[in-house]
């Protein structure tokens, strides 16, 4: 880890006395900047996997939440990577090939409700089980970098 090492130097010996000369030193730099450039590479790993943990879960979760008669908004729900460290958990009620059923897509329904039908959130409470479990896993990462 790099250190600071500066000690003042008296300079010049004369009837005035001289000067004063202090240097900086810092050293320990290229150990250092090999131990952040290794830590980056596991930092950029572990937040991608950290990224593709929480949305599988939050699939996993959405899919415990639905109530489900035909199965078809359960399966229709999924999670995608968009990014190095971006997934989206997408649902959708539409059903392969079938235009007929296509034409019925109600997901946002059972999210958010109707005048006829109160919301049943089970997106917003499957990312609401998974934001705890990835704040902590955040936390103990920060605390790891903090310690370098």
């Amino acid at each position: 880890m790099p250190r600071f090492l500066g000690v003042p130097k008296q300079v010049g010996r004369g009837i005035t006395g001289g000067g004063v000369r202090s240097g900086i030193q810092i050293v320990g730099i290229p150990e250092a900047i090999a131990k952040l450039t290794t830590a980056d590479k596991v930092i950029r790993l572990e937040l991608g996997q950290l990224a593709a943990d929480a949305a599988l879960n939050m699939e996993r979760e959405a899919k415990n939440n639905i109530n489900s008669i035909t199965g078809n908004l359960e399966s229709g729900t999924y999670a995608q990577k968009v990014g190095s460290y971006t997934w989206e958990v997408i649902s959708s009620s539409l059903e392969g090939d079938n235009p007929e059923k296509n034409g019925k897509q109600y997901a946002g329904f059972v999210e958010n409700g109707t005048s006829n039908m109160a919301p049943r959130y089970y997106m917003r409470r499957a990312y609401n089980d998974v934001q705890p479990l990835v704040n902590a896993r955040l936390r103990v990462m920060a605390a790891r970098i903090s310690a370098l």
